[in-house]
């Protein structure tokens, strides 16, 4: 997720005087040169912004990088690795690596290996894929300069200059197909698929499934698209995988001569990749869809439409965007559109790309050539908003960092990877020669999370007590609250179940789901646990997905099998005669099959169902509407009212509360490490405010260190005023600069009023929900003990009391007579009510 940085007591400081500030002066709370309001929820604000975009030249690398030409960025979830395609013959076989834990700019952080001179590989590659252990070099053109079909596959768990490390598969000297050479890889869960190109161009298919070992030819398969009448064209380059049933390959280029071609090409993965019923092509623009689109190079998702990104028309480059709606027939013009953002004004020319990629707001198209040779190429990305509307130009616009003074005019990438914060663009070739300038964009530069809307970035709202933090997550506790309703808790080991938001026939949909919750698909551990999930759940004949999943290339059909959390498959339950892997490559476990027993299963399957997904610990939820977490309250060491708890207090903290005349009340103050050492104490202050005159009447005051209790009637309707005080340095035994928890009891309707005040969300400027009718004020507090106490801001539903430490001094003897009294109480409340 994005990370967080924790702000220091300055930079706290500076967040209050800002949100004080007026005048027109704007807001810049974390001073990060950002105004408040762009910065705050505004995804993608960097994009035009050279200071978010860094290059990385690889002649720098130990040992020097190629001289470049890679197509194709590759990322394995700690490394990306580009891949080599032009230039020596050595070169095409030197496979560059960075590690994304190291600096960019650090030549440590980057490693080469050469499978042409280590391996004797052919080289020459063009893009891939990772399937979760391997990384796969889709083969071109090798060192010999001819087209070849010797797959390179890496085992990431190995080391990277182990040549042990590396293996290959030659479908060409296997007489696997007749043709070779292919632009990209794409992995569908089960099989990785080679995407047919060069050697003239042509349609054969080339299809590893994973149930079988790399090595053994019966594990590949080449289907002929052109021989079995599946498609008029040939030439594809890049394909993606839709998470749930089918992969969507880019049309590209059918021959020399420039016979560009639309036929998109889709294969249902639910079926044998080489029965020819699985696969499909659809053109759009001979069904009237744009201006007869065609040549694609490179194609993402974004959960619901494929895009595709546009290379050339005819000798020149085009910009026609293409995009299929994934909720529409594939054969349906309807299901179809193109945008040309070029021909609407956006950008300076942005025609003419080699890959797009997916960001989770924002598709980037990776700029290549934009005229009718090498020599035009160019560096200007196109970005789509996938918030807003296709069709219209506010939803595009370009950058070229080059342009504006970044590396050393970083123009034509091929190919980009994503890791989660930064692009990064493959380097090709600059319209003179190849190069290894690599290019990455920083995707959160500019950019804080806003997730309660207020305008102000998160990290900000924590740090000036705007919004807390109690478990440090980085998140506002307010915007991590979810309901319990859906989630059940079994007794026996305490851990929380729920099943999937809904259906899906994919079993890493359904774990992908699982992850987002802060858990796993289910691990069942012995009869008990199983027997009350389905009394729970009640499964159906098609069960649930489960946890289970079988390790690759384990033997068939019961080694391997394990749990997704890690733990040990010491119990089981498979129905007779499972797991039996019908079909060649059931990987995954469905428990509740046929109501009772275990299943291993296809992903996706031929049925859908739901997933079971299982926490060990309680979601974050705020069981009693306090706006607390649950998590933070089972950690204090406080005393309860009713549901609730009155969180940890500090020194010069305070909180008011509203009280009718003649209750008894009774304050208590108690160290939260559980020490009711009495020579190191804090001292109680409890006074009416503000009552019906004043000044206002003080309750109880005591110079003493064990003051930590407060017995009083109250002598009027209205609002009271709470402080802590650290016991002053005077006074004999050690001051204490830990929380404190406090506790109030209260006779007759006092309790229920307490209640509701603390049912009420008064750390937040807005209100929440369960404040009383009628009712302004509420509990405050400024909690957090990794924070010093004199930074700690009292704030009252309301008002904007910023800092009131810093304004009335660390000590309350605000008359300077060295006496702790009536005086400077009434000093002190006057400043309040000035400042409010």
């Amino acid at each position: 997720m994005r990370p967080k940085t924790q702000k220091t007591l300055l930079t706290a400081v500076a967040c209050l005087v800002s949100a004080a500030n007026a005048g027109g002066q704007v807001d810049d709370c974390n001073s990060n040169g950002i105004p408040d309001d762009v910065e705050a929820g505004n995804e993608g604000a960097g994009f035009d912004d050279v200071a978010s975009y860094a290059t990385f030249e690889t002649k720098y690398t130990d040992p020097p990088g190629a001289a470049g030409g890679y197509i194709g960025a590759i990322f394995d979830g700690r490394y990306v690795y580009f891949v080599p395609n032009s230039g020596s013959a050595q070169e095409r076989g030197e496979i560059l690596r960075y590690d994304m834990q190291g600096a960019f700019d650090d030549p440590a952080s980057w490693a080469t290996f050469n499978t042409v001179v280590s391996l004797g590989a052919r080289g020459g590659y063009l893009g891939g894929v990772f399937d979760g252990q391997y990384v796969y070099f889709a083969p071109h053109v090798g060192a010999t300069g001819t087209f070849h079909g010797e797959v390179l596959r890496y085992d990431t768990s190995a080391e990277f200059d182990q040549t042990s490390s590396w293996d290959t598969f030659d479908a060409q000297a296997q007489g696997i197909g007749t043709r070779w050479g292919y632009y990209d890889a794409v992995y569908d869960g089960r099989r990785v698929i080679f995407i047919p190109n060069y050697s003239g161009a042509h349609a054969e298919v080339l299809v590893y499934d994973k149930a079988g070992s790399f090595a053994d030819p019966s594990s590949w398969c080449v289907l002929d698209l052109e021989g079995q009448g599946i498609s008029a064209s040939s030439g594809w380059w890049g394909g993606v995988f839709d998470g749930e049933r089918y992969v969507y390959f880019a049309p590209n280029d059918s021959g020399p001569g420039y016979q560009q071609h639309g036929e998109v090409l889709r294969f249902d993965s639910w079926m044998s990749a080489c029965d020819p019923a699985a696969w499909q092509t659809y053109d759009p623009g001979d069904n009237g869809v744009g201006t007869d689109p065609d040549d694609y190079r490179g194609v993402t998702f974004d959960g619901r439409y494929v895009y595709f990104a546009p290379a050339r028309k005819g000798a020149d480059a085009h910009g026609e965007v293409l995009r299929h709606d994934t909720t529409g027939a594939f054969d349906s013009p309807a299901s179809w559109a193109t945008y040309d953002p070029a021909a609407s004004g956006v950008g300076n020319d942005p025609q003419g790309f080699d890959g797009a990629v997916f960001d989770g707001r924002f598709v980037y198209f990776v700029p290549e050539v934009n005229g009718s040779s090498g020599s035009d190429a160019h560096g200007e990305i196109l970005r789509f908003d996938t918030a807003g509307v296709f069709a219209d130009t506010a939803s595009w616009d370009t950058y070229d960092p080059g342009d504006n003074g970044l590396g050393t005019d970083p123009d034509w990438y091929a190919g980009a990877a994503f890791d989660g914060q930064f692009i990064y663009f493959a380097p090709h070739h600059n319209g003179t020669e190849y190069h290894g300038e690599v290019l990455r964009y920083d995707t959160l530069a500019g950019w804080s999370p806003d997730c309660n809307s207020n305008g102000s970035p998160d990290e900000c709202d924590i740090a000036d007590g705007t919004s807390y933090d109690c478990n440090s997550s980085g998140i506002p506790d307010e915007c991590e609250i979810v309901s319990i309703e859906g989630w059940e808790r079994n007794p026996d080991n305490g851990h929380w179940y729920r099943l999937t938001s809904a259906e899906t026939a994919s079993w890493h949909v359904a774990e992908a789901e699982a992850l987002a919750w802060g858990g796993h698909l289910v691990t069942i551990r012995n009869a008990d646990e199983e027997s009350w999930l389905y009394g729970i759940f009640s499964p159906d004949n098609n069960g649930f997905w489960s946890g289970l999943y079988q390790h690759p290339d384990s033997a068939e059909p019961a080694a391997g099998w394990g749990w997704i959390s890690g733990e040990p498959l010491d119990y089981t339950n498979w129905c007779a005669g499972e797991p039996n892997n019908a079909g060649g490559y059931e990987h995954w476990g469905e428990v509740g099959y046929q109501s009772s027993c275990w299943n291993d299963s296809t992903s996706p399957t031929a049925h859908i169902q739901y997933g079971i997904i299982e926490r060990m610990t309680a979601p974050p939820t705020d069981s009693n509407s306090n706006g607390v977490l649950d998590e933070c309250e089972e950690d204090a060491l406080c005393d309860y009212l009713g549901d609730s708890c009155w969180p940890g207090m500090r020194d010069l903290d305070l909180f008011t509360f509203v009280g009718i005349e003649g209750e008894s009340v009774t304050i208590s103050l108690d160290r939260t490490d559980g020490d009711d050492s009495s020579d190191e104490r804090a001292t109680l202050v409890l006074m009416s405010w503000p009552c019906s005159s004043r000044p206002c009447r003080l309750l109880r005051m005591d110079r003493s260190a064990l003051a930590n209790q407060v017995n009083a009637t109250l002598p009027c309707e209205g609002r009271y005023l709470v402080l802590v005080k650290e016991q002053p340095w005077w006074l004999p035994g050690q001051p204490f600069t830990g929380d404190y928890c406090l506790t109030m009891d209260a006779s007759g309707d006092a309790a229920s009023t307490l209640e509701a005040l603390l049912l009420s969300d008064g750390r937040h400027a807005s209100g929440g929900a369960g404040r009383p009718a009628g009712s302004d004020m509420s509990m405050t507090w400024s909690a957090g003990s990794s924070q010093s106490a004199p930074a700690h801001a009292a704030r009252v539903q309301g008002a904007d009391w910023l800092d009131v430490p810093a304004r009335v001094g660390d000590d309350l003897d605000l008359d300077g007579d060295g006496l702790l009294d009536l005086t400077d109480l009434e000093e002190l409340v006057a400043t309040l009510a000035e400042m409010k």
